[in-house]
């Protein structure tokens, strides 16, 4: 027997529809930044930093930020 997609139910008020807009991610975002702060406060800093300036992070810093 096999799930289809609608019958699935995502947390935090998500559908998989949502998940298609710019406004989702964005709210997606969010929920993903709030959840790092709780959990590890550097690390949601450290990926703040990076998003304001991608440049200024070398390249094995920035792999080691997205394996982290």
């Amino acid at each position: 027997m096999s799930t289809a997609p609608t019958d699935l139910h995502l947390k935090y008020g998500f559908s998989f529809e949502t998940l298609y807009t710019r406004g989702g991610l964005a709210k997606l975002d969010a929920v993903f930044l709030d959840c790092l702060q709780s959990s590890d406060t550097k690390l949601h800093d450290e990926l703040l930093a990076a998003r304001l300036d991608p440049a200024s992070i070398a390249r094995k810093k920035a792999s080691d930020l997205v394996i982290a």
